[in-house]
């Protein structure tokens, strides 16, 4: 199944099978008000979604809409940029 996330600006994130057009999950982030739409995107192997958030970065479980941690910043600039380490069993964020 190839999957897309659309993000708004209120926070929530919507997973669509691209192939039937059909939602497959809906996931609240954080409640804080937004100064910026929040960036999301799928791990390699499209089983988490993490997005960034004013504020940190959060992932969730994609099958079952589980929210697994969330990575918090003092500040409340938008979190544009992160990454995976696999290896490290970890993630880096950068704000910029």
């Amino acid at each position: 199944m190839v999957q897309i996330a659309t993000t708004y600006k209120d926070g929530h994130i919507v997973v669509i099978d691209s192939f039937q057009g059909k939602q497959t999950l809906t996931v609240q982030g954080t409640p804080k008000s937004l100064k910026a739409k929040p960036q999301a995107s799928f791990t390699p192997d499209s089983k988490y979604l993490m997005c960034g958030f004013s504020g940190g970065v959060w992932m969730w479980k994609v099958s079952d809409g589980t929210l697994l941690t969330k990575w918090e910043t003092e500040d409340d600039v938008l979190a544009k940029w992160y990454a995976l380490l696999p290896r490290k069993r970890g993630a880096a964020e950068a704000v910029l």
